[in-house]
């Protein structure tokens, strides 16, 4: 009896965590899940997270909600507007909160014009028309040998975060984000809010 118990619990163990995967995927289907965020990092950071949802839940929705401002984001979340957000850490923030990784800030110079939003501001700086600092993922690939790292490097965290508990389809879209490779911050970093 002693010998056959842990593969016993091995088994019953197994056994659950099928149940939870299938009511999961029973869940995934016919709902929606809305992701409020940034700019940057709609166009920067989500689109490979978001095909890859497709591909394993692909009649689960998604409506991404794009702001030009972090707390404009944060504000949908907090009202119920969106399930979660994605961004930096919001301060003070009384939900579910994880941290995903590090997203460096680079400068793309031609001083000519400045931009509030970082799609405008890598647009002009694309043109030749504005010197700005943007996250790394957002600079087009034809700008990205003239973009310039800062010394000391200069990013921000970024997080997934929910008014209350991460529905299923929102845990699952966490669980996916948890599986892309997150840069750390260097040691000397210059951490902005």
């Amino acid at each position: 009896g002693k010998e056959f118990l842990p593969h016993a619990r091995q088994t019953v163990a197994a056994a659950r965590e099928a149940v939870r995967a299938a009511r999961a995927a029973l869940e995934m289907r016919g709902g929606e899940l809305e992701i409020a965020t940034v700019g940057s990092v709609a166009t920067g950071i989500l689109p490979d997270a978001i095909a890859i949802w497709r591909e394993r839940f692909p009649d689960a929705s998604l409506r991404l909600r794009e702001f030009d401002h972090r707390r404009l984001a944060e504000d949908a979340v907090a009202a119920g507007e969106a399930e979660i957000g994605i961004g930096p850490p919001p301060p003070d923030w009384n939900g579910p909160l994880r941290l995903l990784g590090w997203e460096e800030l680079v400068v793309v110079p031609q001083p000519a014009a400045r931009a509030a939003g970082t799609d405008a501001a890598a647009r002009l700086a694309e043109a030749e028309v504005g010197t700005t600092l943007v996250p790394s993922s957002v600079v087009p690939s034809e700008l990205r040998q003239r973009a310039l790292r800062c010394v000391p490097a200069v990013g921000r965290e970024l997080s997934v975060y929910a008014r209350t508990k991460f529905s299923p389809q929102a845990a699952a879209f966490v669980d996916l984000l948890d599986e892309v490779e997150w840069a750390e911050p260097p040691p000397d970093a210059l951490v902005i809010a």
